[in-house]
């Protein structure tokens, strides 16, 4: 049974942080243990996302959502295997022709990375329909740790047919380019500047909404028309979707994400390659 955290004002002690307590911001809690102690059975683990708004000045407004953000590693992908390949990593205009006398082939990159075993039908069809939908409301990047790059997950993303619903791809510090952008016409590379923040995603949105133009060259473009919301970007205009909770908040320099989508860790059986840890 997972009791709550959040930040809250207590008292006279001010803002604090991580607090809990059983029961303490909902009498039902009482009543949800001792169900769960006589009929633990009826409490299942879903492993479904778990979506979170938490609390912040404007919250009654219903501010909208300006720019969703993607985790890239066991988020999008299921688990993550890339070509080791210097050409997968390095160029934009890779194609897949260059897999042959490999080890891995195209329709294994997108079976072993994007599609779900567990499930009737394909996850990456669902993927498509979901960010079609989502691209209508608002923009999409991925925010990565890939030691690869954000070439290669882009590389990756095109295959699946996944890769024109973003508009911008950032991987937090690797010895490879850290950004890319999409233009009306194509993709391209730039310098992100990763290196300016702490290495935390909260840190990093932060500084995003204080800077889009330094993370989406589009605005400075003269297409940057489709993009002006992100000129107008504040901390509740941004949704993080991402399997690991220790990214949604950061305790050295108290930057949180407002907005948050949990995606379920599990460990599994995976295909031919044995169990897999988260």
């Amino acid at each position: 049974c997972k009791v709550a955290r959040y930040d809250a004002h207590y008292r006279n002690l001010g803002h604090v942080k991580n607090m809990g307590g059983l029961g303490a911001h909902s009498d039902e809690d009482y009543e949800t243990l001792k169900q769960f102690v006589e009929k633990p059975s009826t409490c299942k683990d879903t492993l479904q996302l778990h979506c979170v708004e938490t609390c912040f000045g404007c919250r009654s407004l219903k501010p909208p959502v300006k720019l969703v953000v993607f985790d890239f590693d066991e988020t999008l992908t299921l688990a993550t295997f890339m070509p080791v390949q210097k050409s997968f990593a390095e160029q934009m205009d890779w194609s897949a022709s260059e897999l042959e006398g490999t080890e891995w082939s195209e329709a294994d990159l997108l079976l072993y990375n994007f599609e779900s075993p567990f499930l009737q039908g394909s996850r990456v069809l669902k993927l498509r329909s979901l960010l079609e939908d989502l691209k209508q409301r608002c923009a999409l990047a991925v925010l990565s740790r890939s030691e690869s790059g954000a070439i290669s997950v882009l590389n990756l993303l095109k295959l699946a047919g996944l890769a024109d619903f973003f508009c911008a791809i950032w991987t937090m510090p690797s010895s490879r380019s850290c950004g890319a952008y999409r233009t009306e016409s194509a993709w391209d590379s730039f310098d992100p500047p990763v290196l300016e923040v702490d290495d935390h995603k909260a840190d990093l949105l932060q500084h995003v909404v204080e800077n889009p133009k330094r993370w989406f060259p589009q605005l400075c473009l003269a297409e940057a028309g489709q993009y002006q919301d992100l000129l107008f970007l504040r901390p509740e205009s941004v949704v993080l979707v991402d399997d690991e909770r220790a990214n949604f908040s950061s305790t050295a320099s108290n930057a949180q994400v407002l907005r948050y989508c949990k995606v379920a860790r599990y460990d599994e059986v995976y295909r031919n390659c044995g169990p897999l840890n988260q």
